[in-house]
């Protein structure tokens, strides 16, 4: 769990309580740093321009889908309230 500290006037850091939110830092414990350390590593990979691009033209192209349906069903309503 994190530990709040605060520096004191000859620069030396001191435990201190509050929420790790107030302090001026705060403290991790071994454990903590690997863990946080293995998620930084873990999410830090090259960017994929190829599924960027599927990703981007799948959304594009259900969006424009969409527009379509619904263009063609607005047409649809306005015909039979025309008549």
């Amino acid at each position: 769990m994190a530990t709040c500290i605060q520096f004191d006037a000859n620069g030396f850091a001191v435990l201190a309580a509050g929420e790790p939110s107030t302090c001026t830092a705060v403290l991790i414990s071994g454990t903590e740093y690997q863990h946080y350390q293995d998620l930084y590593l873990s999410s830090n990979q090259p960017f994929d321009y190829v599924q960027a691009s599927a990703i981007f033209s799948f959304f594009f192209s259900f969006v424009v889908g969409c527009f379509y349906i619904s263009k063609n069903a607005g047409m649809i309503l306005q015909a039979i309230k025309r008549f």
